[in-house]
């Protein structure tokens, strides 16, 4: 997977919230959110689909039977196939996908810890969403970042909810459980840095300083957060580029100018 050169996180600047942007900027410090936390309740919740042929059942009940070494004495397939026939009910199929879907969400999606960012810093949604109205400022970071603290996947946008077949191979099943989004949402254009909970799940992780390169400050933000900003970046060893960004007079757009 090619990383993009930069990615971004939009920040907040109020109400408490540059407490923890300090720990970002001075301490090397960044949150691993679980999802239960995310603006999207599809966020780590993806559809599971438990429609198979009988054989394909069969095949998979005898694997993971052997995989997990179940003592039986008798004809395994036999015993495979009155448990698939007793569970082959719309009802009872329908029962199963919805158990697995809690299940997802109470043992994966509330254990690992997430950190989402973009490759656009100058999108007019993200500032107003993410950054308090473009009040807030966006950090820019090495693409190399995602592989200091985690694993790095990009998220897919899709129309529909594409199931995981839990009796068939997808390559993308993974991408379906983690990073797979409403097309609502493309304008983001997201990375995520994924830890699960084997490698600590959601949390504090650090960073090496020189992974944090810069800082863009909001087209509204106050004097005072510029000021803040300033400080922070003279107190570090690594250098930071300071930028601002500011309303462009011909087109709905942001430019982003070196701090003056």
């Amino acid at each position: 997977m090619n990383l993009p050169a930069k990615l971004y996180k939009y920040r907040g600047m109020n109400g408490g919230a540059e407490k923890y942007v300090e720990r970002t900027v001075l301490y090397n410090e960044i949150y691993m959110a679980p999802s239960r936390t995310f603006n999207d309740p599809f966020d780590l919740l993806p559809v599971f689909s438990f429609e198979g042929t009988v054989e394909e059942q069969i095949k998979d009940y005898i694997r993971l039977h052997e995989k997990f070494s179940f003592q039986y004495s008798g004809d395994l397939r036999e015993l495979a196939k009155r448990d698939v026939e007793a569970r082959l009910s719309p009802e009872a199929i329908k029962q199963t996908e919805a158990a697995m879907s809690a299940a997802h969400r109470a043992l994966v999606a509330d254990v690992t810890g997430v950190y989402c960012v973009t490759t656009k810093p100058d999108n007019l949604l993200m500032w107003a969403h993410y950054a308090d109205n473009h009040k807030g400022i966006c950090l820019e970071f090495r693409g190399s970042i995602a592989l200091t603290v985690g694993t790095p996947m990009k998220v897919q946008y899709s129309e529909t909810r594409t199931p995981i077949e839990m009796y068939r191979k997808q390559s993308n099943a993974l991408e379906l459980a983690l990073c797979t989004k409403s097309s609502n949402w493309e304008y983001e254009d997201e990375w995520r840095i994924i830890r699960p909970e084997y490698e600590g799940g959601p949390g504090t992780a650090t960073f090496p300083p020189f992974e944090l390169t810069g800082i863009i400050i909001g087209a509204m933000a106050d004097p005072e957060t510029v000021e803040l900003v300033k400080k922070w970046a003279a107190a570090r060893m690594e250098p930071l580029t300071l930028r601002k960004a500011a309303l462009n007079t011909r087109k709905y757009a942001l430019d982003l100018l070196p701090l003056a």
